[in-house]
């Protein structure tokens, strides 16, 4: 994807991307990087966007190295700090899908939907630049899609077809003439979101995605979200469990 996206985007990027921290209904994602992060000395997070974590890494961390592929993305991370916090920051453009030199020896890591890119390559590029900025021992927090969740959201819309009299036969080929235009790949699990060819993954997929780079893959939860996100005017009785994405803490060994 083009600088020239993220740069257009970054103004509303409220509206336009999801935020993971804050649609969490659990806020198990935020606890976790409190946990994780507490102490340590450096922290970096590896595409920032408009720095939606920076401020909760600096309540746990000495000092931050925030990167991201957009200047105008930066720019605006920039202006949520405070004064200190601002200070305590160096801010990096970096485009992680290329191979480029060292430039931190962090303890703690930030990942949150940045492995979504439909080409391996640069998914396989992202986690290389990762595992060369950390500290070996260093902890790392991983958020992706979740496939799993795509398809269990596709099983609760034909539920709700259903319930609205549909015949069973109907009922599926709707769901299936809508899952034919949001899936680009089934094998490569790629899926449209907001028409943009995302990366979602299995759990065991991207466990071994990570094994692969030489990280150690220490725990596997979800961070789960409203079916608000998914669904515009979701019905009352649809609760949970909920759609939800990825969330993998690992080790550089």
């Amino acid at each position: 994807m083009k600088e020239s996206f993220w740069d257009r985007v970054a103004p509303d990027y409220d509206a336009e991307i999801f935020n993971t921290l804050k649609s969490d209904r659990n806020g198990r994602l935020g606890d976790r990087v409190k946990h994780l992060a507490q102490g340590s000395q450096l922290a970096c997070d590896f595409g920032c966007g408009v720095g939606r974590f920076l401020s909760l890494l600096h309540s746990c961390c000495d000092s931050l190295v925030a990167t991201d592929f957009s200047a105008a993305s930066l720019e605006i991370a920039k202006k949520q700090l405070g004064s200190v916090e601002l200070k305590g920051t160096r801010f990096l453009k970096r485009d992680l899908t290329k191979l480029g030199r060292k430039f931190c020896s962090a303890n703690f890591g930030l990942l949150i939907n940045v492995l979504i890119m439909p080409k391996a390559e640069h998914r396989d590029a992202i986690l290389k630049n990762v595992r060369t900025n950390l500290n070996k021992g260093a902890k790392l927090i991983v958020v992706t899609p979740s496939l799993e969740s795509v398809m269990y959201t596709y099983s609760r819309l034909l539920e709700w077809n259903l319930r609205e009299g549909k015949s069973r036969r109907s009922a599926e080929n709707e769901v299936n003439r809508e899952a034919a235009t949001e899936f680009d790949s089934i094998a490569g699990g790629i899926v449209r979101i907001h028409d943009t060819p995302t990366k979602h993954y299995l759990a065991e997929e991207l466990e071994l995605h990570l094994q692969k780079h030489k990280f150690k893959v220490l725990e596997r939860t979800k961070v789960e979200y409203e079916w608000t996100e998914d669904f515009e005017e979701a019905p009352q009785w649809l609760k949970g469990p909920y759609p939800w994405d990825w969330l993998i803490v690992a080790e550089k060994v």
